[in-house]
């Protein structure tokens, strides 16, 4: 089936089926974006180190879809503590920055200045 659709390989389709078999067809045609909370975060790494699941098996007991992302939190708790996991994408917020202040161009004269100084 791989190699007729012109899909990666059978391990991606294999994925594709087991995703289907664990949560049915109402999870699969849509794609939405889910935002997790950095306390379910942890709460599915601290299933994956008491019970040894594997990444797809932790994924499927959560209905996460992509187990990469679960793979993802992992390096993150591993290399930054719990805060990346708190942490969000995007662009960080706007600071209430002052306003530069326009400088009015003055010419020699206006300052008192000889315009025969060096």
């Amino acid at each position: 089936m791989a190699n007729k659709y012109n899909i990666g390989g059978q391990r991606q389709v294999q994925k594709w089926v087991d995703q289907y078999l664990a949560f049915g067809q109402e999870k699969f045609p849509k794609k939405k974006k889910c935002i997790y909370t950095a306390q379910m975060k942890l709460d599915v790494l601290h299933f994956m180190k008491t019970t040894g699941a594997s990444l797809q098996e932790t994924a499927n007991h959560f209905q996460i879809l992509d187990c990469a992302l679960i793979s993802t939190w992992k390096k993150k708790l591993m290399g930054d503590g719990m805060d990346a996991l708190v942490r969000t994408k995007g662009c960080p917020a706007l600071t209430n920055k002052p306003k530069k202040v326009k400088r009015k161009e003055i010419t020699r004269e206006q300052q008192g200045v000889s315009k025969y100084v060096p």
